[in-house]
């Protein structure tokens, strides 16, 4: 199963969408569930979590020894999320499924745990370099040529036995098979036999190769598009025939076809050398083809590369929302930042500026949050999007709760809950008037006033309940996710007036949810922790001992320290309750090894 990454796979979705497609052409109907969490809508993707189902999929479809190719490693191995999905991998890898990383460097490949566990074997680029032997063979093998020990041993000498080479010198050859002569270093001389390989065709191909080298993926009907014209077909057999580095993938849609990392920038570079304004168009039509589909990451990438700048802000502007409810955080921060690379670019876009307040926000970056927040309020007070000045107040209302400022959070409560008053209706406006009661039913909570709180949690839990009656698709998984986390602070909430009964019942819901919304496994681990404690307290010894299990199993698959403490506390008090004092000693022992 061969992943062939390309440099505009950046976000985790689409890492692990691809790796389920390379399944798909071994394994039919591989991994449809699997899809369906790739458009969870908790605020981000769980690359353990996402790791973890990938990993069930294998071992309940998979029963032959598979191999699982990440061709050009190197153009993901920076993004975090995708690194630490590949660690929890590798780290659970099933007996049947092993994986191969191709990459120009180890950066974010597990080298150092897979080395310590003797589980790692590396192949060098010594060990990847030609013989002179093994050229006669692949010459003779592909070519029907018979070149001499010299001849080989010379051309060995001048590739440095690099494949890429190899290949691109022949498919130069010249009508009596003539190898050409290579001087230089190694980007000089792919550059050289690339350009060879290039100018052989003809200019109607060369110009399709041209304008294709701007998309990742590419078919027909695309390249019909962007080219404005009826004869893609022809094209695609002529490079495929030609073995001109692409490689072609059926999947649901059809064949789709990808260049080779490195022929693709080369045909790219050439490209924007050549007919830098035909390749701007290039770039405006591709994005106008993802607009139209809904795709609105590779859409604004095109748009930033045609130019056009303020038109991607305001696409940027116009799907922030949307974005963040799918999780895609990270491409939120990468088109925030790009916008500041450009003077007053940003202002074209204060919703994006808002949304990447709050991921500064859920990362602690208080101070960054609170400056973003106080740009973007007057230029949305400016279009007088409501809504939106609501969601700014309720976003500084939790920073506010978080440096226990808990009158100014009931302050920004009330602000939202005004501008909503001036709102248009709709499931928007509810939505965040929820959020808005939520805020100060936490506020309130603190200050003393808990009943207060819990009628104000409850009243918004069953606009939520509604509005998931209301909805379908991602809008019914925001509410639900939403609702989950209203509910588990209903539960805490109740616990500490000692209301068990009430907390059971609002931790069991968000156990609900979280199953119905595919939800994270921290989530799923904290939720049965809550659980769990609510069982303990009132003497449900055994029924507290399965969620502190069930707790234990999700939260091993992830990367919080501090909720797998808290839980290995919880069952270290329940064992010594029921007074087996050496597995409490130990339990006890294991959150303090992770402490």
């Amino acid at each position: 199963c061969w992943y062939l990454i390309g440099a505009e796979e950046k976000n985790l979705a689409d890492f692990v969408h691809h790796i389920v497609v390379a399944f798909q052409q071994q394994f039919e109907g591989f991994g449809t569930d699997l899809e369906k969490s790739l458009s969870v809508s908790d605020g981000a993707l769980n690359g353990t979590s996402l790791a973890i189902d990938l990993i069930n999929e294998v071992e309940t479809q998979i029963d032959d020894f598979t191999v699982l190719v990440l061709d050009d490693y190197h153009l993901a191995g920076e993004n975090i999320e995708i690194v630490e999905f590949i660690e929890k991998l590798i780290e659970f890898l099933p007996d049947q499924l092993r994986v191969l990383i191709g990459s120009r460097s180890v950066y974010g490949i597990p080298t150092a745990n897979l080395y310590i566990r003797d589980e790692l074997v590396t192949i060098s680029a010594d060990q990847l370099r030609f013989r002179t032997d093994e050229l006669q063979r692949l010459v003779l093998q592909n070519y029907h040529i018979h070149i001499s020990d010299e001849q080989a041993q010379e051309f060995t000498e001048q590739s440095d036995g690099w494949i890429v080479a190899i290949l691109l010198a022949l498919r130069a050859m010249d009508s009596q098979g003539s190898i050409p002569q290579l001087t230089g270093g190694t980007e000089s001389i792919y550059e050289y036999l690339a350009e060879e390989v290039v100018n052989r065709q003809t200019p109607e191909l060369r110009d399709f190769m041209y304008c294709s080298s701007i998309l990742g993926d590419f078919n027909e009907e695309l390249c019909n598009y962007i080219r404005e014209s009826k004869d893609s077909a022809r094209f695609l057999s002529s490079i495929e025939e030609r073995n001109l580095f692409v490689t072609r993938t059926e999947g649901s849609e059809g064949y789709s076809y990808r260049y080779h990392q490195l022929f693709a920038e080369f045909l790219y570079q050439q490209f924007e050398k050549h007919d830098p304004s035909r390749l701007a168009q290039m770039h405006e039509r591709a994005a106008n083809w993802y607009k139209d589909l809904g795709e609105w990451e590779p859409a604004i990438q095109h748009k930033l590369s045609s130019g056009n700048l303020a038109e991607a802000a305001q696409w940027m502007d116009q799907v922030s929302d949307q974005l963040y409810i799918a999780g895609r955080q990270s491409t939120l921060t990468r088109w925030f930042e790009e916008l500041t690379k450009t003077r007053g670019l940003r202002r074209e876009a204060p919703k994006l500026a808002l949304y990447q307040a709050k991921i500064l926000g859920n990362s602690n970056s208080f101070e960054e949050s609170k400056k973003l927040l106080d740009f973007c309020e007057p230029l949305l007070a400016h279009v007088q999007d409501h809504v939106a000045l609501a969601n700014v107040n309720v976003t500084r209302g939790m920073i506010h709760v978080f440096n226990t400022r808990y009158d100014k959070a009931i302050e920004s409560a009330d602000k939202a809950l005004e501008y909503l008053k001036d709102a248009k209706n709709g499931n928007a406006k509810i939505h965040q008037k929820q959020q808005a009661e939520r805020l100060k039913a936490t506020a309130s909570h603190y200050i003393g006033e808990s009943e207060k709180g819990v009628s104000l949690l409850n009243n918004a839990a069953e606009g939520l309940r509604n509005l998931i009656k209301q909805s379908d698709g991602v809008e019914t998984q925001r509410y639900q996710a939403d609702l989950a986390e209203l509910l588990t602070d209903l539960g805490l909430i109740s616990l500490s007036q000692g209301n068990l009964l009430a907390a059971r019942l609002a931790f069991e819901e968000v156990l609900d949810l979280l199953k119905a919304n595919r939800g994270n496994h921290a989530s799923l681990a904290m939720t049965f922790n809550n659980i769990a404690y609510t069982h303990y307290l009132v003497g449900s010894y055994k029924e507290a001992w399965t969620s502190y299990s069930r707790a234990l199993q999700y939260i091993e698959a992830t990367n919080r320290p501090l909720v797998h403490m808290g839980i290995l506390e919880g069952r270290g008090n329940l064992l010594m309750n029921i007074e087996e004092f050496e597995e409490a000693k130990q339990s006890f022992q294991d959150a303090l090894v992770i402490s």
